[in-house]
Order: structure tokens, then C-alpha cells, then sequence
């Protein structure tokens, strides 16, 4: 299923979000997922409620920040062989997690989300980019490039009615934001 409509969906109810963008800066396309946060962490740089964690081809690394943050939503975005032609987007079922990009992590993508819901309990929602090409130094095709900034945009509309609900919750409660 495309991912852009429906992540909006099921990050409804987010509090706090955690964004962890995962793959290899050397490998074109397999840098899908570090140019969504890249492009999350220009339009939000300091956003109460909103962690964006540039995992590179080690996300293991960030697990203690994203742990410490503890969000009620983890999205986890990476480049995936969808089957499908470049640049398309797809809301993956946790149990596929192990179809990404996993040849460029130290550690399977799978093994960091298990230990991150063993220490932190969350919604966690992966978003496959799928690439065109994988060569090593080459740049990001155009359809990834344009796939990251739909998914990003994604994002971004859902952190700001994130914001949304948490200030009106705070002017019901005559709370401050």
C-alpha cells in the first residue's frame, strides 16, 4: 500500500514521534530513508514531542536517544525491494522488516525495532522506499529523491496536527502548550 496517505493515518494518535531514517550514504538509493530525516530535521530543527535520528547504515547506534525519548510512535524509514518500480512507498508490516536493506546495517533492521519495543513499548511503522539502483558512490536517483520528499512532506504534515492536537488539548485543559 503507498505509504504517504496512509501514514498520516496511522500516526493519528502520536504524542511523540520518533522518526529513524536508516541506510547507506554510499550506495545511491539505499540513502532513501537518511534524506526523509535530513528533510524532517531542516523543517523541524528543535520540535518538542519530535525526535528524528539519522541512522546511516548503524542505526543500532540511536537506540538508547530513541529509548530515552520514549514515543508513543517509532517510524523507521529505509530503502526496500517492493517489487515495484523506483520510488515507490509502502507501509511494511513489522514482520517484513527483515526485507530491507539489511546487506548495508551492522545489525538486521529487525533485531534493532525488537529491542526498542522491549525498552520502549510503541507504535512502530516501517516505510519501504524502493530503489533503482544500489551502486556504491553513485548519487540518489530522481524517483527516490522525489519519493523521500513525498514521505518526508508525510511527516511533516503529521508533526504539525500533532502540534495541533497537543495545543488544543492544552487550551481545554488551560494548560500552556
Amino acid at each position: 500500500m503507498p505509504a504517504t496517505g496512509r501514514l498520516e493515518e496511522l500516526l493519528e494518535g502520536a504524542t511523540r514521534l520518533a522518526v529513524l531514517g536508516v541506510g547507506s550514504e554510499l550506495r545511491s538509493d539505499d540513502v532513501a530513508g537518511v534524506l526523509v530525516a535530513k528533510k524532517l530535521e531542516r523543517s523541524f530543527s528543535s520540535k518538542p514531542g519530535l525526535l528524528v535520528a539519522k541512522g546511516g547504515s548503524a542505526p543500532e547506534n540511536l537506540t538508547g536517544p530513541i529509548a530515552d525519548f520514549r514515543p508513543s510512535h517509532l517510524v523507521v524509514v529505509d530503502c526496500a525491494e517492493l517489487g515495484r518500480e523506483p520510488g515507490a512507498t509502502e507501509v511494511l508490516p513489522i514482520r517484513g522488516v527483515g526485507g530491507l536493506s539489511a546487506s548495508t546495517h551492522s545489525l538486521p533492521l529487525r533485531i534493532v525495532v525488537d529491542y526498542l519495543l522491549a525498552r520502549c513499548p510503541c507504535e512502530v511503522v516501517v516505510v519501504g522506499i524502493q530503489p533503482e539502483r544500489l551502486d556504491f558512490d553513485g548519487r540518489p536517483s530522481r524517483a527516490v529523491l522525489r519519493a523521500a520528499r513525498r514521505v518526508a512532506g508525510s511527516l511533516a504534515r503529521a508533526v504539525r496536527e500533532m502540534d495541533r492536537r497537543a495545543r488544543a488539548t492544552c487550551a481545554r485543559e488551560g494548560a500552556a502548550p
